[in-house]
């Protein structure tokens, strides 16, 4: 059947998701549209599918908080068990409940540096440079001396490299998007 692999490649992503309260909502209602498809079929004389092809790897969550994330899983997981139950349906047994890294646990705005050597401000360029092979005080403060000034520290050849910052977020590939207005 076309329409039950459109549901079972259905995706819906809260960006924001909390403890999963909008990705529960989605995905009983993903499961009462494929129940009502399933029974309108079989009204037809159409053959039933054993199993349903909608559940938890249909929701796609992004949260900042750990254990808000943690809890979305742990709600869908529930949610999908009761409709289950619910609809006449026997819950999952093998495995009960499987992994859902589709509810990760990042920042749905901003993509920020893997390493914070890369996150590290860079320095501006001194603000007043000396001419080459002159001559500046050193940061020993008990006498006073003057040695040449580093190169590291003369003027850029061209414009100061803009520091290394957060790129927008990438999100997954989604149906649709839920999520508070």
């Amino acid at each position: 059947m076309q329409w039950l692999e459109v549901l079972r490649n259905y995706r819906a992503l809260d960006p924001a998701c909390g403890s999963g309260n909008f990705l529960f909502l989605g995905l009983k209602a993903l499961k009462d549209v494929e129940l009502l498809t399933i029974t309108a079929a079989a009204d037809l004389g159409l053959d039933r599918e054993q199993d349903l092809v909608t559940g938890v790897h249909n929701m796609l969550g992004i949260e900042l908080n750990e254990y808000a994330a943690e809890l979305a899983r742990v709600s869908l997981w529930i949610g999908e068990i009761q409709w289950r139950i619910a609809h006449g349906y026997p819950p999952k047994t093998n495995p009960v409940l499987e992994p859902l890294e589709q509810i990760e646990c990042r920042d749905a705005l901003l993509a920020w540096p893997a390493s914070p050597a890369a996150a590290a401000p860079v320095s501006p360029p001194h603000p007043h440079p000396l001419p080459q092979g002159a001559r500046e005080p050193k940061a020993d403060w008990s006498r006073r001396s003057w040695e040449p000034r580093s190169a590291a520290l003369s003027a850029p050849a061209g414009p100061p490299a803009a520091p290394a910052g957060p790129a927008p977020a990438r999100h997954p590939a989604a149906s649709r998007a839920l999520s508070d207005p």
